[in-house]
């Protein structure tokens, strides 16, 4: 019998049969006239009716009534029992699945899944944390911290890998979610039209639905690229700008910040395929390492015998087997724009590039620069002898995500940051264009 791992995350409800994704469905839906449409199509038409429009229902899975119920959607149970029947028709209404849930569920929201599952004529072979499912496929022992994104929020999952990988924490780091990442560089983008084509794509919801249409396709290139160029055709004109990709990482950046005060210094960062595919994510949470796409089902894949069809009951599955054979090294992403072994000769502090030398330049947390640290919070860079070096100077200064005690040297493409702004300074190496 085939193996269907339904791995729910609002973000995207994720489908996978024997190893294979057969749907990726966004956690939206739309009640229009007594219809309601889910999924990619609610999806395409969320911003043309924001009114009608609800994304919160599997994060905030419960029977409390909606101020717009009706009587096909009472409440939030009611729309994810919509969604997932949807799925269910799309992926060929399969008999039994195992549910991936993200760890933030309560008993309350397990029991409702249960009983939406049984109403959609679908039996659930199994429950288990989608997080534990993922560490279980590929880790070696460890202590890790698995970071997930969802719409309105972060899951940092905390896992122990011994003889078995046991789950002991689960925190939520709120404003943290994919929306507030869409929303910012949405903004970017208008930005950026307004300033170089004189056109506001906010202005008229067909517009504004466009550009969270194609979004996640221009953060994918963005991640390819030193710059992307966008365009879109509004009555018969046609707008272009380009963006230099960088402007995306510091939205990422921006948006996860808050990430680092809930994070161990004793655990391996482990990052969710959807987390890791944004720009600029895999420098900032350096040097953490991103899981593949299936990853929950792989570790369910590997130890199908505890999901196994007949057993007495469902329960909540925190705790499996640990890999036989992990194969965590292997998933490693290398970013295109990693440190490299090259020498700094300049700092990119904003759109200026400012050279460096034996003179100390002093970054502050507001995205500015000084020649003397002016009784500011601030560190200091110089380049003295072919080696450029970061200094702390007193202040909560992070390099590639990682806490700046005293000195160290920084090489092309590192990130900086300082606690108390949002700013990123990215060291370079500027060639001379006359050298042979």
């Amino acid at each position: 019998m085939a193996l269907y791992v339904i791995e729910l995350n609002d973000a995207a409800v994720r489908v996978v049969r024997e190893g294979i994704i057969v749907c990726e469905s966004p956690g939206i839906a739309i009640i229009d006239n007594n219809t309601v449409i889910t999924g990619a199509d609610a999806h395409a038409r969320a911003h043309l009716n924001p009114r009608a429009t609800n994304n919160r229902f599997w994060q905030q899975l419960n029977e409390t009534k909606m101020p717009n119920a009706m009587r096909q959607c009472r409440h939030h149970a009611d729309l994810a029992y919509h969604h997932l029947k949807a799925i269910l028709v799309q992926i060929g209404r399969p008999s039994d699945a195992v549910f991936g849930v993200p760890g933030h569920y309560d008993q309350e929201q397990l029991a409702l899944l249960l009983g939406i599952a049984e109403a959609s004529g679908l039996k659930i072979s199994g429950l288990v944390d989608s997080s534990v499912a993922m560490v279980a496929g590929c880790a070696p022992q460890g202590h890790y911290t698995v970071a997930d994104i969802h719409q309105h929020h972060i899951t940092l999952t905390t896992v122990d890998v011994g003889k078995h990988v046991r789950r002991t924490a689960v925190d939520t780091v709120d404003q943290s979610g994919l929306n507030r990442i869409y929303e910012a560089c949405v903004d970017l983008i208008a930005d950026a039209f307004l300033e170089q084509s004189r056109f506001d794509p906010l202005h008229e919801a067909d517009t504004e639905q466009l550009l969270y249409s194609h979004l996640p396709k221009w953060l994918d290139e963005a991640t390819k690229a030193h710059e992307i160029q966008i365009s879109l055709e509004y009555r018969g004109n046609r707008f272009s700008v380009k963006i230099p990709t960088r402007e995306f990482d510091r939205v990422t950046e921006m948006v996860l910040a808050p990430i680092s005060d809930h994070l161990t210094g004793n655990a391996q960062l482990l990052v969710c395929a959807r987390l890791a595919q944004l720009p600029g994510c895999m420098n900032y949470l350096a040097p953490a390492q991103a899981l593949k796409l299936d990853a929950c089902y792989r570790g369910v894949a590997e130890h199908r015998l505890e999901f196994a069809v007949g057993k007495a009951g469902v329960s909540f599955v925190t705790s499996l087997p640990r890999a036989p054979n992990p194969s965590l090294e292997a998933v490693t992403i290398v970013s295109s724009t990693a440190a490299t072994s090259g020498i700094a000769t300049h700092v990119l502090a904003g759109s200026y590039a400012l050279a460096l030398s034996s003179s100390p330049i002093y970054l502050i947390p507001d995205g500015t620069v000084a020649k003397s640290a002016e009784g500011k919070q601030s560190c200091a860079i110089t380049l003295d002898s072919g080696i450029a070096t970061l200094r702390a100077n007193g202040a909560d200064t992070r390099l590639n995500g990682e806490l700046v005690s005293g000195s160290c040297q920084i090489r092309p493409g590192d990130h900086i940051t300082l606690q108390g702004g949002r700013a990123l300074f990215i060291p370079i190496a500027v060639s001379d264009y006359r050298a042979p």
